[in-house]
């Protein structure tokens, strides 16, 4: 450029601090009511903390302040997965004189820097430790010894409704163990796995399953008193098995409700029948109305023999002897979804499956804890679960899987290959920011060059050189009124939304399940909210919205103003985010009645039929738009 030479340097300088000074109280971070934050020790979220216990002590962290904050579970049975959600149970002992209400806030951060505090509201009574479960989603990366952040702090109820005061104690919370994301997850209730366990078994020299697309964790050992109280902490877990546990320790809690909302999300409940002393068939039991509806039966001599094939599959050991069990007698006339027979014996049927939403409940009428199973040999997993739970994976001896990676199958299998790679790129919208960062810059070309050697070479040629530095303050006061037109016109002036969503539907259940990615357009600045659903519609279940982070995408780049906003587990319903004239990405679970007519058959009597040879024929239409 030209026209310095005449130029005050003062002024210049004084504007350069000035506008130094105003860069940075910019990037302090905002400091809101409602987020109090934790001495700047702490460290930071998804960080390893080198002076936490080691992992095998026990997960226990006191904090610093009036409450001492205990950390009982890191994910229920201590087990978390990146990129899924998690339930963290805690114990607070408060030092105060007398019951008062507090905020107990999880510290994360999204893909802009910003801070989601996972909030819920308990009140602490003086002297006696009060359990409180917190929801979050997991990082992608995380890992044994990850550490993150949990803060109390004091509530009061003013005009302006329930307002966060000042912090009263917080504490570091530490991954105790941490599953790979690509992994599956099955709890079981109980002690007795009935050979859940061999899903996990991998190669000596590679991590994955030798006869599963992935490998399946069986955390066994829970009990109904530790089960979280909202469906979001059994979210990360596809299948619950509840081998021998007493159904009653459930009653009176929140439990059943997060159990049932679990089962139409998708979650399969598999229930092994006790022998002696049946609790489930009571109708005023705590998950009888999403049992199947049938009509168990003791039957207390019945031959271990005939059930070897399915419980032993290929093993030469068989079962002898008599052992008790359960049939299951479905009405007349029951609606197959409501009521179907999955296994059949010699003394009946001995396994009932239910439709729920679009998850299911099985009734098992084999007790594991009886002698004859207990004692004998262990059940053959790919021959025991698959009718069950729907699966096809083979669980191959130590000895199966030395011999296969001896030869060329261990060797040849393919790589992993992720699903949600394109979920990102869906509903990105990087083309369309593009077109204003391309046109900036041509702006930017055109001034530098009639400001700079091309305006100063015509004024020379013409013997203007005098008039170069009102030439300069010309062209840049024009082109700053183009460059500012041109932002007011690209400026984005109303909110729109990208997506990827996968809708889930079991024909004849009354919910659909969505789970949706999506990037909002947030046009203004400040805060903005973001609802999920219709509050009225959708009243009777719990939705959940929080930010969403790419895996495939992340960075750790954020706003200089990053700043916390509150996100209530009790209700996820909606979020008050940060916004800045830009897209925020968010995951949603959502579910609810049907909003669309999906594919069924022609009419009750004209149904797809399945033929001898297992093929099937029929007609099925549908409203999709």
């Amino acid at each position: 450029m030209y026209g310095w030479s005449g130029y005050n340097i003062r002024p210049f300088w004084a504007a350069f601090a000035a506008a130094a000074m105003l860069a940075l109280a910019w990037a302090a971070p905002a400091q809101t009511t409602g987020a109090p934050e934790a001495p700047a020790s702490d460290q930071p979220a998804g960080t390893a903390d080198d002076q936490s216990a080691p992992a095998d002590e026990p997960a226990v962290q006191v904090s610093s302040g009036e409450v001492q904050i205990s950390t009982e579970l890191m994910g229920l049975g201590d087990v978390v997965r990146p990129g899924d959600w998690a339930g963290i149970r805690l114990a607070l002992t408060d030092s105060f004189d007398r019951p008062r209400d507090v905020a107990v806030q999880l510290h994360m951060l999204d893909g802009d820097g910003d801070r989601p505090l996972y909030t819920r509201f308990v009140t602490l009574n003086p002297g006696g430790p009060v359990g409180v479960w917190l929801y979050a989603p997991m990082p992608w990366g995380i890992s044994a010894g990850s550490v993150f952040r949990v803060s109390v702090s004091t509530v009061s109820t003013g005009s302006a409704g329930v307002e966060i005061g000042r912090q009263i104690a917080w504490a570091p919370l530490q991954v105790r163990r941490a599953v790979r994301e690509q992994d599956g997850l099955v709890g079981v209730i109980g002690t007795a796995t009935f050979g859940l366990e061999q899903y996990a078994t991998t190669f000596r020299q590679r991590d994955e399953s030798p006869g599963a697309h992935q490998v399946t964790h069986a955390i066994s050992g829970l009990s109904p008193e530790v089960l979280p109280d909202v469906w979001l902490g059994l979210a990360a877990y596809s299948a619950l098995f509840w081998s021998d546990a007493d159904p009653a320790r459930l009653s009176g809690s929140a439990v059943p409700q997060a159990l049932r909302e679990w089962v139409h999300r998708g979650g399969h409940l598999v229930i092994a029948v006790p022998a002696i002393g049946e609790a489930w068939s009571s109708p005023t039991g705590p998950l009888a109305d999403i049992l199947p509806v049938a009509r168990a039966e003791r039957v207390a001599q019945a031959q271990a023999a005939p059930y070897s094939a399915w419980l032993l599959g290929g093993d030469p050991r068989r079962l002898s002897g008599e052992m008790p069990l359960h049939r299951f007698v479905i009405p007349p006339d029951t609606d197959p979804r409501d009521a179907t027979p999955i296994v059949v014996g010699p003394d009946g049927c001995v396994a009932v499956r239910r439709l729920i939403g679009t998850g299911m409940v099985t009734l098992l009428g084999l007790d594991p804890s009886t002698r004859t199973l207990a004692r004998g040999p262990s059940p053959r997993a790919d021959s025991f679960w698959p009718r069950l739970l729907g699966w096809r994976a083979a669980t191959l001896s130590v000895s199966e899987i030395e011999l296969y990676s001896k030869g060329t199958w261990g060797a040849s299998r393919p790589g992993s290959v992720w699903v949600d790679d394109g979920i990102g790129a869906s509903i990105s919208k990087g083309r369309e920011a593009s077109v204003g960062v391309l046109l900036g810059l041509c702006v930017f070309a055109v001034y530098f060059l009639i400001a700079g050697p091309v305006g100063f070479s015509l004024l020379k040629r013409r013997g203007l050189e005098r008039h170069s530095w009102l030439a300069f303050v010309g062209s840049a006061a024009f082109f700053t009124v183009v460059a500012w037109a041109g932002a007011s016109w690209l400026r984005p002036k109303s909110e729109e939304s990208w997506h990827f969503t996968l809708l889930d539907h079991v024909y004849g259940q009354p919910v659909q399940r969505a789970s949706i990615f999506t990037s909002i357009l947030l046009p203004t600045y400040g805060d903005q909210t973001v609802s999920l659903g219709d509050p009225e519609a959708d009243a009777a279940w719990s939705q959940s919205l929080v930010p969403w982070i790419d895996p495939a995408g992340q960075t750790s780049l954020g706003f200089p103003d990053a700043r916390p906003y509150l996100a209530n587990v009790r209700s996820l319903t909606q979020l008050r985010t940060p916004a800045r004239s830009t897209i925020k990405s968010f995951r949603g679970e959502w579910l609810g009645g049907p909003r669309w007519s999906m594919p069924g058959p022609v009419s009750a009597d004209v149904r797809p039929t399945l033929s001898e040879r297992g093929q099937l024929s029929g007609m099925l239409v549908h409203q999709m738009p």
